[in-house]
């Protein structure tokens, strides 16, 4: 696989090919070849994914990737390369040009940036959260639409996933850049900023949270506090018992 993706010759549609076979194989469970060969065939793939205009690649390569960060025997392997996958994973935002809000269904966004945002979450699942953190905290301060809107999504899995214990030691490092995601130009950028705020809220409580935004307007703050309400009533409400 890792030939013919290198290939300048070869047709897209036989990559595509030979992407999905490679899941079946990955999916099956047998990981010491690609173990055996993982730095090359992650720097193929993200190459891939960099590299190669056509959307169908773009999906196939981030699928592959999801597949293989899903199999236990990797993770190790992957958390040598942390800052590479992260960057890039986060940069295939960029390959979609067609702005989206990020409260849209997963039904309306293009094929590339749905599974840019699957890969996304999968990483922040996988990872050891600190290495998340420490990566994505610099992306929300530092870099525009849509990479920001990528990074606070990662971050807000990697709140939901993890909880208190991986995101308390690190409040003072990533509040400064949702603040600033919320006053964002972008209107998905200051919901993404709002959502990550409400799931830290739920993570660590209001004791923790309120020295962080002491800086927000307050109609911005009185705004935050109805999503915060609005998610704590939520979570309250006993599940509705199935339909027999």
């Amino acid at each position: 696989m890792i030939k013919t993706l290198q290939s300048k010759m070869t047709q897209t549609e036989e990559k595509v090919s030979a992407l999905q076979e490679f899941q079946l194989y990955v999916r099956e469970g047998d990981a010491l070849y690609i173990k055996q060969n993982f730095k090359k065939l992650l720097k193929t793939l993200l190459d891939s994914l960099t590299n190669d205009d056509s959307k169908k690649m773009q999906v196939e390569v981030l699928q592959t990737l999801i597949d293989m960060l899903k199999c236990t025997e990797l993770v190790d392997s992957f958390s040598v390369y942390p800052e590479l996958l992260v960057l890039k994973v986060i940069n295939a935002y960029k390959l979609d040009d067609q702005k989206q809000d990020s409260s849209s269904s997963s039904n309306s966004r293009s094929p590339v940036l749905w599974m840019a945002e699957k890969c996304a979450a999968t990483i922040a699942m996988v990872l050891k959260p600190e290495q998340v953190i420490h990566l994505v905290s610099t992306i929300i301060t530092t870099e525009p639409y849509p990479l920001n809107m990528g990074a606070i999504k990662m971050l807000h899995k990697v709140v939901e996933h993890w909880g208190r214990d991986a995101i308390e030691p690190h409040l003072s490092k990533v509040m400064p850049g949702l603040i600033k995601a919320y006053d964002d130009t972008e209107s998905a950028v200051r919901k993404s900023a709002v959502f990550c705020m409400v799931a830290i809220h739920l993570a660590v409580g209001e004791e923790l949270l309120k020295p962080h935004l002491s800086c927000l307007y307050t109609s911005k703050l009185k705004l935050l506090n109805i999503y915060i309400q609005r998610a704590q009533q939520a979570n309250s409400q006993p599940a509705s018992p199935r339909r027999q």
